[in-house]
């Protein structure tokens, strides 16, 4: 009997925290602005690696994709996440295989993803949902759970290929929770996020510190549980 093909994996986030857990129980270099890719090869198993960070936003996230060398089995898009549904309170981990595009329209997802079976619907959104009033309004129109940019250009980009997607998104802000609107102009014109803009905007508006520190603190927690999810995959793979 021969050898099973390599299987390998493209794991595809907007922000380099949203994947420093991952690559930090992996032992590799987390994917950064000035180097976006990184990409571990199957070695002692049959599961090759890459771990990408876009930038916010579907063009960003397009134009880094297509810039693969190779195109992988399986697409995985993962990160935080605004909750929608009552179950997506903050700090939740979900997983599923369909996303609601800003058109309205549904792709399901090509393929079985391991792991992904939580059955979650994920919507996706040109503009990030700052209100709880927006947040409600989404998830009556759409019945999704939670809400994010960047999944719908990894999820057109697997459909155009016929190649497995997933997501995994960890809740950063539950339903009821608000969002302040500065909190993107911490973003610098590259998509990603900048420390002397969000110094400046702090000096400028320092009623916006204790939300800013309470999101820094769920981070890093929020990374852990995407990992743990990620790992879970990648064993079922190797299995």
């Amino acid at each position: 009997m021969g050898k099973r093909p390599i299987e390998r994996i493209v794991i595809a986030a907007a922000l380099p925290f949203e994947a420093d857990a991952l690559c930090k129980s992996l032992g590799v270099k987390t994917p950064s602005s000035s180097s976006p890719f990184t990409s571990i090869p199957a070695v002692g198993s049959r599961c090759a690696l890459a771990i990408l960070a876009s930038g916010v936003g579907c063009g960003r996230m397009r134009s880094v994709l297509s810039r693969l060398p190779e195109q992988p089995s399986l697409w995985v898009s993962i990160g935080v996440a605004g909750g929608l549904s009552a179950n997506a309170q903050a700090g939740v981990c979900l997983t599923g295989r369909e996303v609601v595009l800003p058109d309205g329209d549904r792709l399901p997802g090509a393929g079985e993803p391991p792991s992904c079976v939580e059955n979650s619907l994920l919507l996706c959104t040109d503009a990030p949902l700052l209100t709880p009033e927006a947040k409600q309004q989404a998830h009556h129109d759409s019945g999704a759970d939670a809400v994010d940019m960047e999944s719908a250009a990894v999820a057109r980009w697997a459909s155009e290929r016929g190649e497995a997607f997933g997501w995994i998104k960890a809740i950063s802000d539950g339903p009821d929770e608000p969002l302040p609107a500065e909190l993107f102009d911490c973003v610098a014109p590259n998509g990603f996020p900048s420390i002397g803009r969000a110094l400046r905007l702090l000096m400028r508006k320092p009623a916006l510190t204790p939300g800013l520190m309470r999101m820094g603190v769920r981070n890093p927690r929020l990374s852990q549980a995407i990992a743990r999810r990620v790992l879970e995959i990648i064993d079922r793979v190797r299995d």
